[in-house]
């Protein structure tokens, strides 16, 4: 049984409403009802005051093909991979910084302003990749998303050239 069945049947078979349970346990009423509609799973705690409550084992709630188990372990990955990303994330900060330094200094302005380009590009590549790979079950067989992630990344782009081109502008 899927952990969004099993919290409620266990509500039910206690006679507890959704805010009843959303108080003994303490969270909302809306997130009980997003845990029995599949929306979201509980957190370690909440299973934890759930499993008491209900007076079931965790080995019972966390059956090892459940989805909350793996949800758990993609959250886990999910971390991991942000710590991979902060550091080039950084790294990429700092020559966006020089870049800007050296466009304003510099008289051929291409090279620099397509560095530029290339140093958001790379920060907001792994971004998106992480965002969607964090909501991956949100937007699953779904092109919104993509669709609209594209048009911001390009309407960021074009707000950075010309907020460059008036900073070059204006300092020249």
């Amino acid at each position: 049984m899927e952990i969004n069945q099993m919290i409620k049947t266990k509500r039910k078979e206690h006679k507890l409403t959704q805010e009843q349970l959303a108080e003994k346990i303490f969270v909302s009423k809306k997130t009980i009802s997003n845990w029995e509609t599949g929306k979201t799973t509980p957190d370690i705690d909440s299973l934890i005051r759930l499993a008491r409550l209900f007076n079931l084992s965790l080995d019972t709630i966390l059956l090892e093909e459940s989805t909350i188990v793996k949800d758990i372990r993609r959250k886990t990955a999910a971390s991991k991979s942000l710590i991979l990303f902060i550091i080039p994330f950084l790294a990429n900060l700092l020559i966006l910084f020089k870049q800007l330094v050296l466009l304003h200094q510099s008289q051929n302005n291409f090279p620099n302003v397509f560095l530029i380009f290339c140093c958001l590009f790379a920060n907001l590549l792994p971004l998106t990749y992480y965002y969607l790979k964090m909501n991956r079950n949100k937007y699953k067989n779904r092109y919104k998303p993509y669709f609209y992630l594209a048009i911001g990344w390009t309407a960021l782009f074009m707000l950075v050239w010309l907020a460059v081109v008036l900073l070059l502008g204006f300092l020249r």
